[in-house]
């Protein structure tokens, strides 16, 4: 439940942070014309929010990896929760895949693209 949920905050954040910086862009173009220090002011807050973002996201990913390594370890896929998890040597390096749903994850529980051919 937990990782379900971190998956999906981590899947929309970086839609939503950039719906809000798109918005803050085109607020700043009109506040140019009606109060430009306003507009100044909103480029320099707008800059110094990326500082907290970049941490949330790279916290998010954290807990994501850790979660779905605990799944992993533990025998059940964190895409679709079956039992159907082995460890195979994948990339140079150990990888889980899913028998049921094919996905694939890293050893450190990140999702990994698979070419298929």
């Amino acid at each position: 439940m937990v990782h379900t949920i971190t998956r999906t905050l981590r899947r929309y954040y970086l839609g939503v942070v950039f719906g809000c910086y798109l918005f803050a862009f085109t607020l700043a173009f009109i506040l140019v014309f009606a109060l430009p220090i306003g507009a100044l002011a909103l480029v320099f807050v707008a800059v110094m929010a990326l500082i907290p973002v970049v941490a949330f996201w790279s916290a998010l990913c954290a807990i994501e990896r850790r979660l779905a390594l605990c799944m992993l370890r533990s025998g059940s896929c964190p895409q679709c929760r079956s039992d159907s998890i082995a460890a195979c040597e994948d990339l140079g390096g150990v990888a889980y895949r899913c028998q049921s749903c094919r996905g694939c994850f890293s050893a450190r529980g990140e999702d990994v693209a698979v070419e298929i051919g």
